[in-house]
């Protein structure tokens, strides 16, 4: 049996990178050169990074001299064409293309919605109802993408797109393997060109992002990416559930397999301070939970002195944290890092105590497992998919702020615990490698292609599991069990997850509330809160906050979710004053 030749389609990816997501590509992408013929195409690559384990494909280093129509695409190597690339081309087989492209044409005569004017278009493409206009009827210039994210980043994948159709539309491969929504349009297009399958890897979704009830484009193309795909394969069983339940996808397509981690050199070293250290590491904003992580803090500090909390990396909600920080007064006890390189990572990892991950929902959580390498025993929530790998790490719920500090107590005060978790913990590290993860990820290739592969002998990454504890606005089973045949083990009722707490003399925190009748209830009249009218009121209601107290004992997070999601986060609403004045109106 042959290798399969895999094109692979990234965004992010080593030494260009803004997150995991360029991580895991890179891991996945050494691991599965062993087993494949692989070629990786990205929108920009780095011109000293030569990997010689498979093929890389820079839109940006692509050149010509005069326009090329794309049914005359040549393969050839940049050093004919490119000064000062002769190295690159001993590693990077690439492809020569044209002047001229603009991505806004396919919006011409139809919508001023890009979401709908694009998923119409692949939909004719795929029908076969546009063939005059095929991207390969187009010629195209060198791709200059400039930063990856911004303002303008669906142009950006509106364009990259084009550019990987006429650019891989003569190259030989057997499936195309795309990773994340930014890659769905290019997959799709190619697809439909060369009748390949197409494998859709999702590491992130706009749920986890945004919460369940966004939309938008992005939204719009992850779920038309997901329905067009021949097979799924999302980063976690949690994330299978998001995908079946949330973006009501056929099941019988979607094959979880976990991520992997690199190696790593781990060393100690001695802290410049006689008290323990907590760590939260991560991007700050609202998915990672920080304000949690704040939260979290205080409860600790109440019980224990000797704790100092570091928040390591950047995001928008990191102004606001330090403000917040200041109003809770913690002091030297709570510290904002910035930004970090890897070798500063390494070094705060070296010093950390216990590691903390209060993530609302994470599809993955590969610093988790980046602590676990460090012998760092963690607490992290089980709105994750490192909760399904690392199992023998203290969870709790996001919202449970309580039981997270008390964790946090337990692992600095209780030698004995922190030895067993640590130990454990090592070994749930041996099943969390990328060899592990290509072999998952080959056997999805294999339910797509009609010609036998070899498989690596490496026990299969896709299980049969029974995902827990899944968040999502409706009542829904969460069992997730593959392959085919699907017989729920247990069926419960949730609500959204962003409720928590509410009601904490009656039930316990994160209780499911659905089905509990108001009657008998406390029921306050919020609208004398100033601000709150009767709509607020009434969105506030279907989040299980009828009286001020329910109001006063909610995390302001959680409010704000609510309000944003409902798109009322233009209104420039005084949350703090809310819960000030409910816990007046209770006094």
């Amino acid at each position: 049996m042959r290798k399969p030749k895999v094109l692979m389609l990234g965004w992010e990816f080593p030494p260009v990178i803004n997150g995991g997501l360029g991580i895991a590509c890179h891991g996945i992408a050494k691991a599965l050169s062993k087993c494949t013929d692989l070629t990786v195409v990205l929108p920009k690559s780095d011109i000293d990074y030569r990997p010689i384990e498979f093929k890389i494909m820079g839109l940006d280093r692509m050149n010509v001299f005069g326009p090329v129509y794309a049914n005359e695409i040549t393969r050839g190597y940049a050093k004919d064409y490119v000064k000062n690339m002769n190295e690159y081309s001993k590693f990077a087989n690439l492809l020569e293309v044209g002047t001229g492209f603009s991505p806004y044409n396919i919006y011409q005569g139809g919508t001023d919605d890009p979401s709908l004017a694009i998923l119409d278009y692949l939909e004719k493409i795929r029908k076969g109802q546009i063939k005059d206009q095929n991207p390969f009827d187009m010629y195209f210039g060198n791709f200059n993408i400039g930063e990856l994210y911004g303002d303008d980043v669906i142009a950006k994948v509106i364009e990259y797109s084009y550019y990987v159709t006429a650019a891989a539309s003569k190259m030989d491969f057997d499936v195309i393997h795309g990773h994340d929504w930014m890659t769905v349009l290019a997959g799709l297009q190619l697809k439909y060109a060369t009748g390949k399958p197409f494998v859709y890897h999702v590491h992130a979704t706009t749920y986890d992002r945004s919460g369940p009830e966004a939309r938008g484009w992005v939204h719009d193309i992850e779920k038309y990416g997901m329905e067009q795909a021949d097979a799924i394969i999302p980063v976690s069983n949690y994330t299978a559930g998001v995908v079946l339940n949330h973006y009501k996808i056929d099941r019988n397509k979607i094959f979880p397999v976990h991520n992997g981690i690199e190696p790593v050199e781990v060393f100690n070293e001695e802290k410049q301070f006689p008290e323990k250290l907590v760590l939260f590491l991560g991007r700050v904003t609202g998915q990672k939970g920080p304000e949690f992580f704040l939260n979290i803090a205080a409860k600790v500090l109440e019980e224990n002195q000797n704790v100092r909390f570091v928040m390591a990396g950047n995001g928008d909600q990191l102004k606001s944290l330090i403000e917040k920080n200041a109003n809770k007064q913690l002091g030297n006890k709570f510290h904002f890092t910035g930004f970090l390189n890897r070798d500063k990572v390494n070094k705060l990892l070296a010093i950390t105590d216990v590691y903390c991950m209060p993530s609302v929902s994470e599809p993955f959580g590969l610093s988790a497992v980046e602590a676990a390498q460090f012998g760092i025993p963690a607490v992290i929530s089980k709105q994750s998919g490192v909760s399904e790998v690392l199992v023998n790490s203290l969870m709790a719920d996001f919202w449970d702020v309580n039981l997270m500090a008390k964790h946090i107590c337990d692992l600095i005060s209780d030698k004995d615990l922190r030895k067993e978790v640590i130990e454990k913990t090592k070994e749930d590290l041996k099943n969390v490698t990328w060899d592990k993860t290509a072999t998952g990820i080959m056997e999805v290739y294999q339910s797509v292609m009609t010609e036998p592969i070899a498989i690596p002998s490496i026990e299969s990454n896709i299980q049969e599991t029974n995902i827990g504890d899944l968040k999502t606005t409706t009542t829904t089973n969460t069992t997730f069990i593959r392959p085919e045949k699907f017989e729920p083990k247990t069926t419960v009722k949730i609500i959204s997850r962003r409720v928590i707490n509410i009601e904490r003399k009656e039930h316990e925190i994160g209780t499911d509330l659905s089905n509990k009748s108001t009657r008998n209830k406390k029921v306050d009249d919020l609208t004398r809160i100033n601000q709150i009218d009767k709509d607020i009121e009434i969105l506030l209601n279907k989040y299980f906050i009828y009286s001020f107290e329910n109001l006063a004992e909610t995390e302001i997070g959680v409010i704000r979710k609510i309000i944003t999601n409902a798109y009322l986060g233009n209104r420039n609403l005084d949350l703090e004053k809310w819960i000030e004045q409910a816990k007046r109106f209770t006094q």
